[in-house]
């Protein structure tokens, strides 16, 4: 029969039955072709990491801003961090934890407010102090709305306080300390208060309530709706402009991740998400979820990593990419070449900064740049990986003969680090569960523009799945395939 051409453009879909769809897509995500286009859409690869600026050895507890600079905690160490990257500890004593998360807000350009579980913290420009205000909540996550701070109050159900309009560190509050409020609806735990556009979002254990400013001089805040989907992971809440993200989980046992772009709240994990991170949830804990928005290239991503997960009974976590502006899903991953598996991307924490979309590490004090003309992670090799859609006789159970396949990518794409690089192909005849050695073709080194990657004589079978790999440090985008199948007897 004629080539046939193969449909290989798409996000990740991995059911539990592999024989029925075993879709992955890492490290690259979906690209629209635009008006009359070769293809109606292409892979992209997904940006590396360029080293920006490095605080401390640990991981990156927190971003915030003020006025023109950006602040970060690593450890209990609090950083200043200019627009070139230069860095200027302004504070090793006064936050008194040492690990894990830790939220902050601007209040109109005159402080930040650090948030860490135990106590709030203000920082004026100069001092950073411990507010000592005795209606200050150990609060674990802060925003900002209506010209007041907001925090949670962990040690009452529901609770959430709203600061006055000029807080101190000893009068936070203000003078009537009553400016708190609890939930209206249910009786459920406030995980993280969030703020998007004119309304406040308190998300709860197992519902979502929305409040908005009322002007009232106390509780400036007043009750305008509920929904009961609530949140499984407190740090997976991550703010973009077009909407809030988190991992939501219902009272009746349902996990998924929604958004409340457009109005109203919308589930966008597919259903085989659901079911891979119930399958998470059933071996290690999902709680310790955290997530980030960015926008790049005209996409705004949220990404959303579960640490915990585990790989032959190590943690090696799974990081999960949505794509919001088109609608897929992808995975980002770091390379673990040794043992020759994925495992969780290196970025935990985001922020815009000085035109560069900032990054930082969860297992050193380090901080990238996002970068999409990185084709690397500050030096590591990125692997990249396309698993198809399962090929079978759509007409009945006929064996297929695979004669050629030709993948269309941008060629010529050879540099000075990698002036060869390769295409990986392989392939699996059992849905995904064992795999056939690996063929190499060139994708074209610098300059080979009209470069062609053919694999031929790739054998028979009744059903098959082809994986499409790379590794070399070059620009990388896979438009489309055209594949000769000759149809067998029944």
């Amino acid at each position: 029969m004629s080539p046939q051409s193969f449909n290989i453009i798409g996000g990740a879909y991995q059911e539990a039955s592999l024989p029925l769809n075993t879709q992955t897509l890492v490290n690259m995500y979906v690209v629209a072709g635009g008006p009359q286009g070769k293809k109606p859409v292409a892979l992209y690869r997904s940006p590396g990491l360029t080293s920006w600026t490095t605080v401390g050895t640990g991981a990156i507890r927190g971003f915030g801003h003020l006025n023109d600079k950006l602040y970060a905690v690593e450890g209990g160490d609090f950083y200043e961090i200019d627009s070139n990257g230069v860095k200027t500890l302004i504070d090793s004593t006064t936050i008194t934890t040492t690990s894990g998360r830790v939220s902050m807000a601007d209040h109109l350009g005159l402080l930040l407010h650090i948030a860490d579980g135990t106590k709030g913290y203000i920082f004026n420009g100069t001092t950073l102090a411990p507010i000592t205000d005795a209606n200050m909540p150990n609060a674990t996550v802060v925003t900002f709305l209506g010209g007041r701070l907001v925090v949670d109050d962990p040690a009452y159900a529901g609770r959430f306080v709203a600061s006055s309009t000029s807080p101190t560190v000893s009068s936070w509050v203000g003078a009537s300390g009553l400016a708190w409020a609890t939930a209206e609806q249910h009786a459920d735990a406030l995980v993280a208060p969030a703020a998007h556009g004119d309304s406040l979002y308190l998300i709860g254990e197992e519902t979502t309530e929305v409040w908005r400013p009322s002007g009232a001089p106390i509780m400036p805040f007043s009750f305008v709706q509920a929904t009961e989907v609530g949140c499984a992971a407190k740090w997976s809440v991550a703010h973009s402009a077009s909407g809030l993200f988190w991992l939501a989980q219902s009272h009746i046992g349902g996990v998924h991740v929604v958004t409340n772009s457009g109005g109203g709240l919308h589930r966008i994990s597919t259903e085989a998400l659901d079911k891979t991170i119930a399958e998470y949830q059933s071996t290690a804990s999902i709680a310790d979820a955290t997530g980030f928005c960015y926008e790049q290239d005209g996409h705004v991503f949220y990404q959303i990593t579960f640490p915990s997960v585990l790989e032959e009974g190590v943690a090696v976590g799974v990081t999960w990419v949505y794509d919001a502006t088109i609608g897929q899903w992808h995975r980002r991953a770091a390379w673990d070449l040794v043992n020759g598996r994925y495992k969780r991307h290196t970025a935990d924490v985001a922020t815009y900064f000085a035109g560069k979309r900032l990054v930082g590490a969860h297992d050193s004090g380090a901080i990238y740049v996002l970068d999409t003309g990185a084709y690397s992670d500050n030096g590591a090799a990125i692997r990249w990986e396309r698993k198809t859609p399962n090929i079978a006789d759509t007409e009945g159970s006929r064996r297929l003969f695979f004669t050629k396949l030709t993948l269309d990518f941008e060629a010529g794409v050879g540099n000075a680090s990698d002036t060869d690089p390769q295409v990986i192909l392989d392939w699996s005849d059992d849905g995904g569960r064992t795999w056939s050695n690996s063929l190499q073709r060139p994708m074209g080194k610098i300059g080979e523009y009209k470069n062609r990657v053919v694999f031929s004589r790739l054998g028979s079978a009744w059903q098959r799945v082809f994986r499409i790999a790379g590794a070399d440090k070059v620009k990388t985008v896979l438009i489309g395939a055209t594949l000769d199948v000759e149809v067998g007897e029944a």
